[in-house]
């Protein structure tokens, strides 16, 4: 833990230097350096976030959900309806992300030391990659989720 520490004080001190004197501390002078800045910048995010939708079906279907799912079964719910509760939730936590991140970029926008407009095709690209990313993650909760036997709402077997 206090390697991480360090770490992160050592990326703030190098970005409050990078802040202070510009990009020539980084030796990125020309577009092409600038663009491979942030498309790493904007990949290990998309990661990021790839990795929590991943993972936060995968944990939450996993445990105490799996009984609401097997309720919502034994009332007769079809599987088509259990599906589209999960992907709704999977895409509103996408589109939440998306807006957050968007209004975050525009506030921190003028901290960047070179200007950064994204056009609206791109942004539109980006929204639909969103949403593209966040039905993939749901997957794997949906597949848990049609597993669920009804009988385990009441005490029966689990699946």
């Amino acid at each position: 833990l206090g390697t991480l520490f360090v770490l992160i004080a050592l990326g703030a001190v190098a970005y409050a230097g990078q802040l202070r004197h510009g990009l020539i501390v980084s030796h990125m002078r020309d577009q092409v350096s600038w663009a491979f800045y942030i498309g790493n910048f904007a990949f290990l995010v998309g990661v990021a976030a790839a990795a929590v939708m991943l993972v936060v079906p995968a944990y939450v279907y996993h445990w105490k959900p799996i009984k609401e799912i097997a309720v919502l079964k034994l009332i007769g719910t079809p599987n088509g309806t259990i599906v589209g509760m999960i992907l709704q939730e999977a895409w509103g936590l996408g589109i939440i992300g998306f807006i957050t991140g968007k209004t975050t970029s525009a506030f921190w926008a003028p901290l960047f030391p070179k200007h950064i407009e994204f056009l609206a095709f791109d942004t539109a690209v980006a929204f639909v990659f969103t949403l593209f990313i966040c039905t993939l993650a749901s997957l794997m909760g949906i597949r848990a989720a049609l597993r669920v036997q009804p009988s385990s709402a009441i005490g029966g077997r689990r699946k």
